[in-house]
């Protein structure tokens, strides 16, 4: 950080002599030095100054006393299970090491470089440091303990650069903002994008639509660029921002999706039409993104527009289900997408999805197979399916958190008594497909 001494002490044909360490500027004999160039300093400094003026130098002023503290950032970093995208806030570049110190950490991405831990050696690989300007993508094999990290804080309000298409972008502030707060001092352009594990949003010209309502430290997000420009972080507000999105789990179906499990996630923006190409209402219908029987994304009805992220690796094959908005009746369609890191449509040219005569193509919702789930004083009951054959049981609150993973689930079914009454939704995969089940616990 330079420092630059205030305009009330710098006089013409005036010189200042600075120390750092506490002694005199007077003292010619001393450690004193003439400032000529701006003060770089890297931790708490006290600065004392003086003034000589006039061209013997023997007009000196009074001493004066400067303190600087560097602003300091705490961060605490929490790995779930599967794929975090984080980011951080300090001056100062940290070591992969650092963030895999818990050996659950398996690997870690930027946007061209990676660490992977090898059994002998450790965290290995091209990436030497992580920016407060870039974000990442950290793989674990289970949930991590909290990490708390301590450094001198980055200046938000410092430009990041950033590259026409995506990037990786940190986000380097020490509040949650909305997108809006956040990027009011970033000229954005027509059609950008952010995308964060928990939404996204594109910018419509005057202001940013979507899913992703909120952007808090620690959390990294990816940026689609029309053009080379830089972001500057608004650094002039106190924001209340608040998400009002559970992004995980569906409002009236059974659905409910891990958005960790998988590390890339493809944006959409859709709406709904009819055979003959008429528009319908996107109010009316739900839409529901899967790969063969897994929910990959839930769709949130934004501005009128169905939008959604949908998680998944390069090539999956995603369908995309349409039911009424009371998930009662299903819609039949020939949507299938191959999976790319790209957004699908947007909000100029949302992509179409064609559902059949709203008459004659409809099924009713079923999603959950032949498998009946059911609750007997404290046992979650799993009926229909062998337990050898069931690898997976979760279940998750409505808001979309998970609350238990099962991998040994015994015929006597799985012991809930940790669960408070509510509603909550279970996803069992058995024999290679996944179903939903919704439950009341009393």
């Amino acid at each position: 950080i330079s420092i630059m001494f205030p305009k009330y002490i710098t006089i013409m044909l005036s010189v200042i002599y600075f120390t750092t360490d506490g002694s005199c500027p007077c003292d010619e004999e001393g450690t004193r030095r003439k400032y000529t160039v701006p003060i770089i300093i890297n931790e708490d400094t006290q600065i004392l100054a003086m003034t000589s003026v006039g061209n013997s130098g023997d007009d000196i002023s009074e001493t004066v006393e400067f303190n600087y503290t560097l602003k300091r950032s705490d961060m605490d970093f929490k790995m779930e299970e599967g794929w975090t995208w984080v980011s951080h806030n300090f001056e100062n570049a940290i070591s992969p090491l650092e963030l895999a110190v818990d050996e659950n950490v398996s690997r870690i991405l930027s946007q061209t470089q990676e660490v992977i831990r090898d059994p002998e050696f450790g965290m290995i690989g091209t990436l030497t440091e992580l920016s407060a300007t870039e974000s990442y993508k950290v793989e674990t094999t289970t949930e991590t303990e909290y990490l708390r990290l301590s450094d001198v804080a980055w200046n938000p309000a410092t430009p990041i650069a950033l590259n026409a298409g995506w990037n990786w972008i940190g986000y380097p502030v020490s509040q949650t903002m909305s997108v809006d707060e956040a990027f009011a001092t970033t000229n954005a352009e027509t059609l950008d994008v952010v995308v964060g594990q928990n939404g996204f949003a594109q910018f419509d010209g005057e202001k940013w639509v979507g899913t992703l309502e909120t952007m808090s430290p620690g959390i990294g997000y990816m940026y689609q660029s029309q053009s080379e420009k830089d972001i500057v972080y608004n650094t002039t507000i106190v924001s209340n921002a608040a998400a009002t999105y559970a992004t995980g789990i569906s409002k009236n179906l059974p659905l409910v999706l891990d958005i960790h499990k998988y590390g890339q996630i493809m944006p959409i923006v859709a709406t709904i039409n009819n055979e003959d190409g008429s528009l319908l209402d996107n109010e009316d219908y739900q839409v529901v993104a899967f790969c063969g029987t897994e929910c990959r994304g839930i769709g949130h009805i934004v501005n009128g527009y169905v939008m959604m992220n949908v998680y998944g690796n390069i090539n999956d094959s995603i369908t995309l289900q349409v039911t009424d908005a009371e998930g009662e009746n299903y819609f039949n369609n020939n949507v299938s997408i191959k999976f790319s890191e790209t957004i699908v449509g947007n909000i100029f040219n949302p992509f179409n999805i064609t559902i059949q005569n709203i008459t004659t193509g409809i099924d009713d919702v079923n999603y959950s197979g032949n498998i009946k789930v059911s609750v007997f004083d404290d046992i979650l009951k799993i009926e229909g399916i062998n337990a050898d054959d069931i690898n997976l049981v979760e279940v998750y609150d409505i808001n979309g958190q998970r609350l238990l993973r099962e991998t040994n689930v015994p015929e006597s079914g799985i012991r809930i008594s940790n669960l408070i009454s509510g509603v909550y939704v279970i996803i069992v995969n058995g024999n290679g497909e996944y179903t939903y089940h919704k439950i009341a616990i009393r």
